[in-house]
């Protein structure tokens, strides 16, 4: 670990170590959401239980975008929502965007807060909050988008951000030896809680780590085979796992962080030519008034030009 990062990593420990876990929360949510009055565990992870708008919600329109924007991480704050979201430009490189919105369907585009640089990839960003500002967990591939790893940047607005370094790499001779990717993060009973892509050559599926500073993590191992692009929520008592697929967007149910099971097609293709390949990367947004799931809507069965879609309950 360079300087730089040690340092970080030391005042990040102290600050957790002196904070109460209720003045952090994040846009993959750090609630244990009481559905006390609101629509039941069972009817939101029932098939047919979500309305999905036809047509996209945000469409490419900058040139860092190119044809190509999915990866959307949604917080509400303020009065506002905010979206960090990928882009691919003509060149081929993905670049993390911003948008903001008042009613999380209108957006206003803010550009590109963390360009490629020398790297291929830089992607699926997952935003975590305090009272020390934002930290965004994405991924990055230096060369080809099968070596992956997991990074951290730190932003004291979301606007602007600094590059802190790798917070989760590949392991040797192991089930994430190529691939890791496309971070999940939760923060809840003083832990930060990661799930991830994983790829070891053979097969895909889904990892899970954990941090007390939320940049030196300990990987507990794989959680559920056969997904990709998941992203994690701790509602009702129980852990929701969203992923994509051709057929639209998946859905796995457990009691704890990695005993996943149940899984089935949450959200079918809409039916439109902008899903008419499936969806990928979804997220599950919510918090004390709302429930939404964003994602990438597949237009060509490459799942390079996607849109991005939204769901709500019926």
């Amino acid at each position: 670990m360079v300087a730089k990062e040690a340092a970080f990593s030391r005042c990040f420990t102290k600050f957790l170590l002196s904070e109460p876990a209720s003045f952090l929360y994040r846009a993959h949510l750090v609630l244990c959401m009481d559905l006390t009055g609101q629509k039941s565990l069972d009817a939101i992870v029932r098939k047919g239980a979500w309305n999905l708008s036809r047509d996209p919600i945000i469409v490419p329109s900058l040139e860092s975008e190119g044809d190509n924007i999915y990866a959307p991480c949604v917080l509400f704050e303020g009065g506002f929502y905010r979206m960090w979201y990928g882009g691919q430009a003509k060149d081929g490189h993905d670049r993390i965007h911003h948008a903001t919105s008042k009613d999380g369907v209108n957006w206003l585009k803010q550009g590109v807060v963390i360009d490629n640089g020398a790297s291929k990839h830089v992607n699926d960003p997952s935003v975590v909050k305090n009272k020390q500002g934002y930290f965004m967990y994405y991924s990055v591939a230096l060369e080809k988008d099968d070596e992956c790893c997991i990074c951290l940047a730190h932003s004291s607005d979301g606007f602007k951000w600094q590059t802190v370094g790798k917070a989760l790499d590949v392991s040797r001779d192991s089930w994430d030896s190529l691939e890791v990717a496309r971070p999940s993060v939760i923060f809840e009973e003083g832990i930060f809680k990661l799930w991830y892509d994983c790829f070891d050559g053979k097969d895909k599926r889904a990892g899970y780590a954990v941090s007390k500073d939320g940049f030196n993590f300990r990987k507990i191992g794989p959680v559920l085979d056969h997904v990709g692009a998941v992203s994690v929520q701790h509602i009702g008592g129980k852990y929701l796992m969203l992923f994509e697929s051709g057929e639209g967007t998946w859905v796995a149910t457990s009691d704890n962080e990695v005993d996943f099971g149940n899984k089935h097609v949450l959200i079918s293709r809409s039916g439109s030519e902008h899903d008419a390949f499936g969806h990928v990367t979804p997220f599950l947004f919510c918090n004390n008034q709302e429930i939404a799931i964003y994602m990438g809507m597949a237009t060509i069965k490459q799942w390079c030009r996607n849109r991005i879609g939204r769901a709500v309950p019926r």
